[in-house]
């Protein structure tokens, strides 16, 4: 039972990490706001409230699922 949820968190984490690397990289090769630490803060900072964003509906479905599950 250790185990029981851990697919479900390792694709959104995945999903969530792989978008938010992809958003950094994309902004460090096109602007240069990566050279500032409030650069730094703000890039961050919006790549991951973005990716949780983007993720969220399936964190729900993911937690539903298992209410169910547990439920039957």
């Amino acid at each position: 039972e250790i185990y029981q949820g851990f697919m479900p968190q390792y694709i959104r984490s995945t999903i969530m990490m792989t978008y938010w690397f992809c958003m950094v990289d994309t902004v460090r090769r096109k602007t240069n706001l990566w050279d500032y630490k409030i650069g730094q803060f703000f890039v961050a900072g919006t790549s991951s409230l973005t990716g949780f964003w983007i993720i969220w509906p399936f964190e729900v479905i993911k937690n539903l699922a298992e209410r169910i599950i547990d439920f039957y």
